[in-house]
């Protein structure tokens, strides 16, 4: 009893008595899962009763804290209180700093004076546990023979996961990152699968390049995701693992060099020039082709028309139901339908441009030929138009010819050219009027006939003439000469002076 009285004397004189406050752990470290927990115990120091007791906090720490509160909030003398408190992380990642701990409680005074409220306060270190490096747990490796990846010729990737851990390790999923014209098929996890540890797993993976590619090299990226337990907490992680591989069209580089094109653009334009040219050559006109092959013209021809065709490849593939551009991407499908569509444009080109115009050039030309050129049928009146044709009037130059046996002295009815074989000649145009009064248009004659003026416009007054029985025009015998004859410009021997080949009566 003395001791305690003395005890009484001495909380008088130094203030309220301090509980002492305990934590156990007294720092802590927070792993992205699971709860991490910590008693936190309050001990009474006298031997008297303090009332109202309780537990409060802040913190700047990343941590959200649960308390477990006893059931009563008295502090026997000499006794103690216990609050178990559950931490876990509350943001993404982990902040580390300092749970700060207030025990309030109050304490009556002995002589009677009245409650006085206390505190109390203790610390907790939180500390960012420090995570397990996915390198740490699994190794992901890829083994292949897979180079080159082409339409219709698929490859095999193998996907090799090591667990270099003590600890089981699942693999949650498997995913692949690659462009969109490559497509993989992944390996099918039926829940998860377990790696023991030191253990390896071999996933297969098929990889397919569909219709339109861009060849290339290009990098596939496989992830895989897994998880494992250890000291009693969940952990994720994923590793990643690459591969590169030349992606192609089947037998296009094949194609390109036999042909020795650099690039598949400039394959419809080299392939119309080339198939022009051996029409060209074979067919009609069966002479050099006048673009050189690869010189600079024949170059400034291809490309403008592979431009050309890139355009308008989409167009007509979109009129047979699906648009198709090979700027962004096409198979051997696309290569074929370039290949024969360039040939096939080419000698319609060709046929329509060289053969068809070609000979519409020749029918024009033995048309107007026959049109300028004199023959045995014809009429004074034709011969007149013939000549306005080929620009010569009515004084031609006469020339002595032989015809069966005997010297004729005839008219030149086309002009004499160096080395002309063959040429026609005739005989005087007679303009016989009938009887009767046609002053008006006999002066019109005259007039033509007078000033040499037109052949055609005299020919225009003579058929007027006979369509209204006015006039006659004939051929004026002249023995076996009576009509445009040919005959071989050798033989021929000039007559000077040139004259009329037009005379009336």
């Amino acid at each position: 009893m003395l001791l305690t009285s003395h005890l009484d004397i001495v909380y008088a004189l130094t203030g309220p008595p301090q509980v002492r406050i305990e934590v156990k752990p007294n720092s802590v470290e927070i792993s992205p899962k699971g709860q991490m927990e910590v008693l936190v115990v309050a001990r009474n120091p006298i031997a008297e009763e303090l009332h109202d007791v309780r537990l409060s906090w802040f913190s700047d720490a990343g941590v959200t804290v649960s308390p477990e509160s006893p059931k009563s909030n008295v502090l026997v003398p000499y006794g103690t209180l216990a609050w178990l408190l559950r931490l876990s992380q509350a943001d993404s990642i982990p902040t580390p700093g300092t749970v700060y701990l207030r025990i309030g409680y109050t304490w009556q005074r002995k002589n009677g004076v009245g409650e006085v409220p206390c505190l109390s306060l203790a610390s907790l270190n939180v500390k960012a546990r420090k995570l397990n490096a996915s390198e740490q747990v699994a190794e992901i490796q890829l083994k292949t023979a897979l180079t080159e990846l082409m339409e219709h010729r698929p490859g095999i990737v193998y996907l090799l996961i090591t667990n270099i851990s003590d600890v089981s390790i699942k693999v949650t999923k498997i995913e692949a990152n690659m462009p969109i014209f490559l497509k993989c098929t992944l390996p099918e996890l039926k829940g998860e699968v377990s790696i023991a540890p030191r253990e390896i797993r071999a996933f297969q993976i098929k990889i397919e390049a569909t219709e339109a590619v861009q060849p290339g090299v290009h990098m596939l990226l496989f992830e895989a995701k897994f998880e494992w337990k250890k000291s009693g907490r969940e952990w994720t992680g994923n590793a990643i693992a690459s591969h590169e591989v030349q992606v192609g069209v089947l037998g296009e580089s094949e194609l390109l060099t036999a042909v020795g094109v650099p690039s598949f653009l400039l394959l419809p334009g080299f392939l119309m020039v080339l198939t022009f040219a051996l029409l060209w050559r074979v067919v009609e006109p069966r002479t050099d082709f006048p673009l050189k092959a690869k010189a600079g013209e024949f170059w400034l021809v291809a490309i403008t028309l592979s431009l050309l065709t890139a355009l308008m490849y989409p167009v007509v593939t979109g009129w047979q139901g699906v648009a198709r551009n090979y700027l962004k991407g096409y198979g051997l499908s696309d290569v074929m339908s370039v290949w024969f569509s360039s040939i096939i444009f080419s000698a319609g080109a060709y046929f329509v441009l060289v053969t068809g115009i070609g000979r519409g050039v020749k029918l024009y030309r033995r048309w107007d030929e026959e049109r300028r050129t004199p023959s045995a049928t014809d009429t004074p009146i034709n011969v007149l138009r013939k000549l306005h044709r080929q620009n010569l009037g009515l004084i031609l130059d006469r020339v002595n010819v032989k015809i069966e046996g005997e010297f004729h002295r005839a008219y030149l009815l086309q002009p004499r050219e160096q080395n002309q074989q063959r040429i026609w000649v005739g005989p005087n145009i007679i303009v016989h009027w009938q009887a009767g009064d046609f002053a008006e248009l006999k002066q019109k004659v005259d007039y033509q006939l007078g000033l040499q003026r037109s052949a055609n416009d005299l020919a225009n007054l003579l058929e007027e003439g006979q369509r209204r029985d006015i006039l006659e025009a004939r051929w004026k015998p002249m023995k076996q000469l009576t009509r445009p004859y040919e005959v071989n410009a050798s033989e021929l021997s000039p007559v000077q002076p040139p004259t009329n080949i037009v005379e009336q009566e």
